[in-house]
């Protein structure tokens, strides 16, 4: 039997745009657009899948027991932030020459999209320890 990772699935289904309840709303839908095969393959990387298993609260999933979010998901809600704020951006400018291009775009939402990459479990916690040591 083969696995697939939840990207993967995602990408044999044909599906581009990952639904998210804070974006799918009606006043942002006109600036969203779907993840190019450069951030699927992004999110679809070891790397990003860790972040899957890696929580953005730390130590606060105990006292807000709702509030169980993964440096995962936080990485691609930045990601889906930065497209959004990109094509609301380009469409105030009006001058096309100093629009931001599809490629800076793609390049400033990689860099959202990594921008945990290097976090551990509790990393801001054991940040403070280690400065203790």
């Amino acid at each position: 039997m083969q696995f697939f990772t939840l990207l993967q699935f995602f990408r044999l289904a044909g599906a581009r745009v990952l639904h998210d309840a804070h974006y799918d709303r009606e006043e942002f839908q006109k600036y969203r657009e779907a993840a190019t095969a450069m951030i699927v393959e992004l999110m679809d990387s070891p790397h990003f899948i860790r972040l899957d298993h890696v929580g953005q609260l730390g130590l606060c999933k105990y006292t807000f027991v709702h509030g169980n979010n993964t440096r995962a998901a936080h990485c691609n809600g930045v990601r889906e932030l930065t497209a959004i704020y990109v094509n609301m951006l380009n469409e105030v400018i009006e001058n096309p020459f100093d629009r931001i291009t599809k490629i800076q775009s793609q390049a400033m939402q990689a860099a959202g999209l990594m921008h945990d990459i290097g976090h551990g479990p509790f990393s801001h916690i054991f940040e403070e320890a280690a400065k203790k040591m």
